[in-house]
């Protein structure tokens, strides 16, 4: 059970780091273009 749970936790962990980093792109673009 601990695997599982464990397994589960960095999967949300990659899935929330994901969606950070297409923020930060996001972001990005907005500053980069005029």
């Amino acid at each position: 059970m601990a695997k599982g749970s464990a397994k589960e936790m960095l999967s949300i962990i990659g899935a929330l780091e994901l969606k950070e980093g297409q923020l930060d792109l996001q972001k990005r673009e907005r500053c980069a273009s005029p």
